[in-house]
């Protein structure tokens, strides 16, 4: 079997985590190379993995033909960019959380997220979905969320109540319990595009929103989806 190969969009601290995971799978990828804002990071990261190629932009990266899929572990207000870059190349995508944000593209004066509307920014992330999933169901292409949280033992033991049962979920409650990020730009709105709950929730409620997806085809053969709260207008 041909191994999988990846290039690696960014070289922070998260890059190195999705490294070590590529290292423990050496039979199943190979990790061609990387790009990076600052060019010494990439030297570096190249350095340290014996990796092949340094590309001076991610739009380098997604037209190299030895790359079959894109890592992207970079800020969040750059992940769209770079997946239309992908979609554009027909690069399968694996993306860090999560996955875009309001980041006050429109409003660049503004200082302060308070001072923005709610709801001015919540229409404008819903924006951005749709233009993501747009662009890439028209390339084809498979897009993979960097998580293996639906993996750990307690959600796979509740996945195996919920098949000796077949009862439904009444309730669900989830935590996320953490220092901080490494990452300097989880501290600024402008580059992460929210705060704890955007960045460390994202765990706890990706678990339940896995949960609700068994639990729906385990009992009506279809998952249980979110579904958009509709505001009743006069």
């Amino acid at each position: 079997m041909s191994k999988i190969r990846v290039g690696i969009a960014g070289a922070g601290f998260v890059s190195h985590i999705h490294m070590a995971a590529y290292e423990e799978n050496k039979n199943l990828f190979e990790v061609v190379g990387v790009c990076a804002l600052h060019p010494e990071n990439a030297e570096k990261f190249v350095k340290r993995y014996g990796l092949k190629k340094i590309y001076k932009d991610y739009y380098e990266l997604c037209k190299d033909n030895e790359v079959d899929v894109i890592d992207i572990c970079v800020p969040t207000n750059v992940h769209e960019q770079i997946i239309s870059a992908c979609a554009e190349q027909g690069k399968h995508i694996i993306c860090e959380k999560p996955l875009t944000g309001y980041f006050g593209e429109d409003m660049p004066d503004v200082e302060k997220v308070g001072e923005i509307d709610k709801e001015h920014m919540y229409r404008q992330v819903i924006k951005k979905i749709a233009g993501i999933e747009n662009a890439l169901k028209s390339s084809n292409i498979k897009f993979m969320y960097a998580e293996n949280f639906v993996y750990a033992p307690a959600i796979t033991k509740a996945k195996k109540l919920l098949s000796a049962s077949k009862a439904p979920v009444l309730e669900l409650r989830a935590e996320e319990s953490h220092s901080g990020s490494h990452a300097s730009y989880s501290r600024r709105w402008k580059t992460a595009g929210g705060g704890s709950l955007l960045r460390m929730g994202s765990h706890p409620i990706g678990a339940i929103l896995h949960l609700k997806h068994f639990e729906g085809k385990l009992r009506y053969g279809k998952p249980v989806k979110v579904l958009e709260k509709k505001k009743n207008r006069m």
